[in-house]
């Protein structure tokens, strides 16, 4: 309910999407090179640690995020 608020998109809007929808479209080469480097060695910390990191609303407007990275070890998870 949190992120629907503040990106203005429905549960429904998003299932399915990738991420880097909510990520403004000329930084979102560069979040795939970051999540990349992220999965070679996951660990609990921020992301992007010392920098400024922006959303993208459904109407398109901007504002800074900050988001916390954290390893799921989702093997014990039925499927």
């Amino acid at each position: 309910p949190q992120a629907e608020r503040v990106f203005g998109y429905s549960r429904a809007d998003l299932i399915g999407r990738p991420v880097e929808d909510l990520i403004p479209q000329r930084l979102r080469h560069r979040h795939a090179e970051h999540r990349l480097d992220y999965l070679q060695a996951p660990h609990s910390r921020p992301m992007g640690a010392g920098l400024v990191l922006l959303g993208q609303r459904r109407d398109g407007s901007e504002f800074p995020v900050d988001i916390l990275l954290s390893p799921l070890d989702a093997e014990d998870e039925a499927g």
